[in-house]
Order: structure tokens, then sequence, then C-alpha cells
């Protein structure tokens, strides 16, 4: 009985406690509500607090006013509350309002799936995986509003070794070397087509993938035909790995392939897009180039006779000279059209392009020492071209008009114009001749600032430089100078609308004489007039009429001949003045 009375007293000395706490504040207490949530490790990365996944210590959470329930906050943080070790967090006695809730993670954590859904309030992550907010988040007086959680997670890693089983037993042993210079790809189980990274194995055979998202993945080696998988991580097939599964914050590095390669020289050919000479991840290979092998017994660097062997590089850019015997040897690329060979040796073995750039072949390789040379690369960029067409202009308008024809064996100068002032740097770096259709090429040029120049053929003339018009049929050469302006061009360039058009002087003449029968026509037994006075006009707009004063003048000479030689072409009329008591005969049409 005193036990009740006991716990009765304690009762009411706590409920008169709470209303002295009421009466002390007044009605501020009643406008009051709280606010929490917790933060927690979504090792599953699925957006759901499990009951096994801990809370998470470090996190800076932020209370934010958001009066226009807008989403975005209202201003600076009103509170902050680091979370301990089981994460939660509790903001209380907060006015009634409209509140968002921020979350800044410790180093190297991320913000997990939204999912924000109403059934599961109190297990899912409310935050904007971008912004790390919450959505507006309405707090009552008298009201907690709990289950204002966010989930974080670690991102994960995968990664190890490609080697050569030389004993063909499927395991890594101590004297058995690493794979460097291949290419490996990292896939999303759900995408097998796509790579979600691409990465190189380096000198040593290693390669790693990070910063990724947990998930199920699957690795795959691009590799040379000759070579065949030895070990268990890599499946049959198209020779992806088994399926690799990463948790949140997982560093997994059993992922290795074994091959087994015979005595074998080959490797890898690509585009050097950035020509540096080295081979980047995202640089493509090239399919289909040519490629040779010669004996080197000598150890010249020169080939000792023809070719032992061709092949052409596959569709992932690789070559293979398979089942060789010991001995030294070079090999040759031929370079693919559109193309140069990019610089030599300039990075590591694995990595850089092992041929001389003016010859296309390697320096010996010896097969003696050392039965796998899967390292001899070649890189290549894409040229740059500069030409067009020199054509007669016959009406020097500096147009290429219907019926107008090239002019062959003219020859064409390329000049260097680094400082791109329109004005050669120096002497021509190379020169090209006209075919019969009067075109040139520059191929093969590296990328930069050139001019062009040309020389008018004999009894040719520059015509006018028309800028405007069309690249396609307009004359680029200052009549001047002879040159064009600058070209710039960039890597992988046809710039192939730089013409060139050239005139030939004109003339007009012929004959004056005396229509002794009057009937307009030559006759036989009719003789010449001389000293007729012979004006040439302009006509340039073809209305019969001249366009301004005479150009020249001449006289027939004793014969009746005249001519108005090294004129330029164009459209011109004339006029006879006829002589003493002469009259024009019939017709009289002279244009």
């Amino acid at each position: 009985m005193k036990n009740i009375f006991a716990a009765f007293g304690v009762l009411l000395m706590l409920v008169f406690t709470l209303w002295g706490v009421k009466a002390e504040r007044g009605s501020h207490l009643l406008m009051t509500g709280a606010l929490s949530g917790r933060s927690w490790v979504d090792i599953d990365y699925d957006g759901v607090k499990d009951s096994w996944e801990p809370g998470l210590s470090g996190v800076t959470v932020s209370l934010y006013q958001d009066n226009n329930a807008d989403g975005n906050p209202d201003g600076g943080p009103m509170e902050t509350i680091v979370t301990p070790s089981d994460g939660t967090y509790l903001f209380s006695s907060i006015l009634a309002g409209k509140y968002i809730v921020g979350f800044t993670p410790p180093t190297a954590y991320f913000p997990t799936k939204q999912w924000n859904t109403v059934s599961a309030d109190f297990e899912d992550s409310d935050i904007d995986d971008n912004t790390s907010l919450t959505g507006t988040i309405m707090v009552v007086a008298g009201e907690v509003r709990n289950g204002n959680d966010a989930g974080f997670f670690q991102k994960c890693s995968l990664g190890n070794w490609v080697w050569k089983d030389s004993d063909e037993d499927g395991l890594q042993d101590t004297n058995e070397p690493g794979l460097g210079g291949l290419t490996v790809k990292l896939y999303a189980l759900d995408n097998l087509n796509t790579p979600v990274e691409t990465t190189i194995t380096s000198a040593s055979g290693l390669y790693s993938f990070s910063n990724l998202l947990p998930g199920t993945y699957r690795v795959r080696c691009v590799v040379p035909p000759i070579f065949v998988l030895s070990n268990n991580d890599f499946g049959p097939g198209a020779g992806f790995s088994y399926d690799v599964e990463l948790v949140a914050g997982e560093v997994d590095l059993t992922v290795d392939a074994g091959y087994i390669i015979t005595r074998i020289i080959g490797d890898f050919v690509w585009e050097d897009s950035n020509q540096d000479g080295i081979r980047q991840a995202l640089e493509p290979p090239l399919s289909g180039v040519s490629v040779s092998l010669y004996a080197d017994q000598n150890m010249d660097g020169i080939p000792d006779g023809g070719a032992i062997s061709s092949t052409s590089t596959n569709s992932d850019g690789y070559y293979i000279f398979a089942d060789l015997t010991q001995g030294n040897y070079v090999v040759r690329f031929n370079t693919p059209l559109g193309y140069i060979p990019t610089n030599a040796n300039m990075g590591a073995e694995y990595q850089d392009s092992d041929i001389n750039p003016a010859t296309g072949f390697t320096a010996t390789i010896n097969l003696t020492d050392w039965p796998v040379v899967n390292h001899v690369d070649a890189g290549f960029y894409a040229s740059t071209l500069i030409g067009d067409k020199i054509w007669h202009d016959r009406n020097r308008n500096g147009l290429q008009d219907d019926g107008e024809s090239g002019i062959a064996g003219v020859n064409v100068q390329l000049y260097s114009d680094a400082d791109m002032n329109g004005i050669p740097d120096g002497n021509a770096i190379s020169s090209k001749t006209t075919n019969d259709a009067g075109i040139y090429r520059f191929v093969n040029i590296p990328p930069g600032n050139y001019v062009v120049g040309c020389v008018p053929p004999p009894g040719y003339m520059h015509t006018i430089q028309i800028t405007g018009v069309s690249d396609s049929i307009d004359s680029n050469i200052d009549p001047l100078t002879g040159f064009t302006g600058t070209i710039q061009v960039f890597l992988g360039d046809n710039v192939v609308t730089h013409d060139a058009g050239f005139y030939k002087n004109a003339a007009i003449g012929n004959y004056v004489w005396e229509d002794e029968n009057y009937n307009g026509q030559q006759d036989p037994d009719e003789h010449g007039i001389a000293g007729v006075l012979v004006k040439l006009f302009l006509d340039e707009n073809e209305d019969a009429l001249p366009d301004g004063p005479e150009l020249i003048s001449y006289a027939t000479d004793e014969s009746g001949f005249y001519l108005f030689s090294e004129i330029l072409p164009g459209n011109y009329v004339m006029q006879f003045i006829a002589p003493g008591n002469y009259l024009p005969t019939m017709p009289c049409n002279f244009t």
C-alpha cells in the first residue's frame, strides 16, 4: 500500500512540475515543436535504412527556414548539429513553421538514392542526392516530426593484375611477368555493350577502377587473338569476368586475368588524337592497318630481305605474328591514308609508339632473350590536307564558270605562316604540280598555319581575287602578292577550297575594206582601206553602248587590217570612223 501511495506521489510531483513549466513559459511553449531524424551508412546502396546498417557519426546537420515552401533555404542555417555515433539528431523547441534540413557528410561519403516514400518514411532517405537537402517540412506546435533521415555511402573500387601464365596452371607464380599495355574495360551488369570505364594495364600488369557506385560489374580485357585465358576469374565466351558485386565502400582487388601466350611479336595500333606519342585510354584503335614482319639477323635495323609475313590490325587495333622462331626482326607499319606517324619512344614501353616516323620501321626486336614481345606499337594522328584547283578564268571574273577548265603543270608552293600575317615565314616547305584537271594537294602536313602561292604559267596572269561568294569556286590568290591569306588547319582537317584563277590577255581585230558592190560581204576583188580610225570601248553591261571614254584607238594599216592586242578579257564595243567620202556598208553591226 505504501508503494502505491509513493508512486502516486511521484506522479503528482511530475504533473505539478510540468504545470509549472507551462506556467513559467506561458503561451510560448504551446507554439514550439521538434524535428528529428538519423543519418546512416547505406551499405547496400538501396536508399532504405536496414536494421543492420549503422548510424553515421560526424554528419553536420543544419536547420533552415523555408517560409515560402519552395524547397530552397530562405537564408543561412538557424541551428547546426553534428551527429553522434548512432547518427541521430534533434532540433527541439523550434517555433511552428516550415523548415528544410541539410546534411554535410564526412569526407568520402556521398548521398544515397532518394526514396522519400510515405509508406516507409522512417526507413528511407529523404534528401536530394544532388543537394543533400530535404524537402519542405511542416512543424506544428506540440509535434515532434521524426523520420527526416539521410543515407550515405562510400564509393567502391576494383581491379588487380593481368599476367602471363608461363606454366599454364592458372595460378600467379612469383616469376611470371605482368602484361602491360592491355586495354581493360569495366561494364555494369545491366549493360554489357557500353563500358562504364576503360583503362590500360601498367607496365607491371596492374589495373584499377575507382570511384564506382555500389553494384554488380564485369571486367573484360581486350587482348590479341593469340592470348588464351588460363585462370578462373574470367568466364568463357566474350572474355568477361564473372560477376563482381560491390557494396558501399568495398575495395575488391582480386579480379585477375592470366593468359597463355606463344612466341610472338605484336601489339596495337591507335590514333594518337592529341599527338603526344602516348596511348591514352580513350584514344581509339586503328583497324585495317597493314603490318609486315622482316628478318634482321645482323641487327642493323634494316630488313634482310622481303617480308616474312604480313597482316592487318583487327577491329580492336591489335595485330600478331605468332609461332615465330628465335631470331632478330623488324616490323614495318604502312601509314594509313590520311594519317601521319606520331613521335616515337615518348613514354613507357607499353604505351608509346615504336616506329620511326620517317621510315615506318621499328628498331631491331630480339626474340632470343625474351620470347614474347607484345609492346611493338604504332601511333598515327589524322593528317591535314590543303589543296584545290588552278583554272583558266577566261572571262576574268574570279569565279570558276561552266566550261572553264583546269590548267595542268602549274607549280604550287606551300609555306609556313606561324605568325598568321599572311606572309610566308621562309622558303617553301613543299611544292606540288597540278594534274591534268588543274588539281593540287598537299597531304599529310601537320596542323598549323600556312599560305599557298603559285606563279602564273607562261602567257597567263592572276585573275581578280574574289572572297565571300563561294569557297569552292572563287579565286583565293592575291594578284599583287601571288599568295593566299593565312590558312589555319587543325588535326584531321581537309581544306580543299583554296583555288587560283589565271587568265590570258585577249585580242580584237580584223579588217576594214571598200565594199564596192554594197553587199556587206568581202569579195575577192575588194581591197582594204588604210588609215581608218578604230576606237575600243568597254561595254560591261552588254547593251552595245560604250560605258565610258575610249580605251585605245588604232588606224588600219595599208592593207586595211587593225588589231587591239593584250587587252583584258571582257565585253567591248568598237567605233569605226569612216574616212573622207566613205559611208558604212550594210549591215553595220559591230559588237
